[in-house]
């Protein structure tokens, strides 16, 4: 999962929701899909990804509507009408002329609400530690679950995860705690995909992220390949693949 995060340690960000809203509202994830991924990849509503326990296809995040007239609506219940009073947000570039462009486009779709950004540039070295050490306060990130289980998802939201730890965005919420505690303790099952959801819908009420993309790859494969299932958690698939001798010869006698 792609994502924007917000340092929930900021004393601007952290401590204003309807701020976090806004800028959720005023970013144009699908153009940033045609832009950057060619459209290779699916919306992201939560951290959840597609096919992980808990990912429901149907499920709308309502802060990741773009609407511009809602996030002045949200901007304003804030106490920055138009964007007025509100300081320079600070978004941390991680470096390369991609990232550069994604940090441009986040400031453009930002200033359609009046909201003015400064990107820092970093090289990666630097980026990583601004963040570990809480001084980014706005950034872009992604996360690939080490194992298929949304539990490696929710742990960058775990309290006692916070920066240095993979918290990154410093998210403290004692019902979210709760929760992620409880879900260790249960087994596979209905119970779990229940809690799993009830953190989901803690995530979607407090914004301390903008879910921006599940990004999709596409790799090709000889017709005499077999048993080849790319998978993005899956390190040690080579040992399932199988080799048909007799195809390899037929389709290289074609050539």
């Amino acid at each position: 999962v792609v994502y924007i995060g917000f340092n929930m340690d900021d004393p601007l960000l952290g401590k204003n929701l309807n701020l976090r809203r806004a800028l959720a509202l005023a970013y144009d994830t699908n153009t940033s899909l045609q832009k950057f991924y060619n459209n290779r990849g699916i919306v992201a509503h939560s951290p959840i990804a597609p096919g992980m326990d808990g990912y429901d296809s149907e499920f709308k995040n309502p802060n990741k509507e773009f609407n511009v007239a809602k996030a002045k609506e949200f901007l304003a219940k804030a106490g920055y009408p138009e964007g007025k009073g509100l300081p320079v947000l600070e978004f941390s570039d991680s470096g390369g002329s991609t990232g550069r462009q994604m940090a441009e486009y986040l400031s453009q779709q930002w200033e359609k609400i009046g909201v003015k950004v400064n990107i820092v540039q970093n090289t990666w070295p630097q980026f990583t530690d601004r963040i570990r050490n809480k001084k980014a306060q706005i950034f872009g990130l992604a996360w690939g679950a080490d194992y298929p289980d949304p539990q490696n998802m929710f742990q960058l939201f775990f309290g006692p995860n916070e920066s240095p730890g993979p918290n990154n965005s410093n998210f403290k919420n004692k019902e979210f705690d709760a929760l992620y505690a409880q879900a260790l303790k249960t087994p596979i099952g209905p119970q779990r995909t229940v809690l799993y959801k009830k953190m989901r819908d803690v995530f979607v009420e407090h914004v301390p992220w903008i879910p921006t993309v599940h990004r999709r790859g596409y790799m090709v494969s000889h017709g005499w390949v077999h048993n080849l299932k790319r998978m993005k958690v899956i390190h040690g698939m080579f040992k399932y693949l199988r080799v048909d001798v007799e195809k390899k010869k037929e389709l290289k006698a074609k050539l």
